[in-house]
């Protein structure tokens, strides 16, 4: 719907970028930017909002704590209580929601790449699925799923060297 939506205002409206994105075969796409920039916006539109809203929570949270309190009364600089306390323990969930978000960026990039006729990986699935191509689907639900993995182990090992109470030893 963000998609189309784009497409209606920028492409068909004000005629300022284009609604597809052709591009000859073995050609870049950064040959041409101006075919990313409504495939880009309807990816960052859908997944920016709750993105900013529960990073903005969670340092809420963190600022309410009782050792961002404490080292307030201590007299600790502003800054430093920012940098030393609130960031670290604000940026472990938000790397679990970066992860989320780019999970989620994948799976519409799917979508948006059949919108925008964009030849991409989730254009070859819409093309394997519609062509009964068993293969090539198992094949590329097999990269997406390696993707997913590997976005999530990325963001856990990245919470627990942001957390140390997380580390243990063995």
């Amino acid at each position: 719907v963000v998609g189309s939506l784009l497409i209606v205002i920028f492409a068909v409206s004000l005629d300022a970028l284009p609604s597809v994105s052709l591009l000859a075969p073995g050609e870049s796409p950064l040959a041409h930017p101006d075919i990313l920039v409504l495939p880009v916006l309807t990816l960052l539109a859908v997944s920016a909002a709750w993105t900013v809203r529960l990073i903005r929570i969670g340092t809420i949270e963190v600022l309410k704590t009782d050792y961002v309190q404490m080292a307030r009364l201590q007299g600790i600089s502003e800054r430093k209580v920012l940098r030393r306390y609130v960031v670290r323990n604000a940026l472990a969930p938000s790397v679990q929601i970066f992860a989320l978000t780019f999970q989620y960026l994948f799976g519409g990039v799917i979508l948006t790449e059949a919108v925008f006729n964009y030849p991409g990986i989730g254009k070859q699935l819409v093309g394997a699925v519609l062509s009964n191509d068993d293969t090539q689907v198992q094949a590329i639900a097999l990269i997406l799923a390696a993707i997913y993995i590997l976005i999530n182990m990325v963001a856990d090992t990245l919470v627990v060297l942001l957390v140390p109470k997380l580390r243990t030893h063995v």
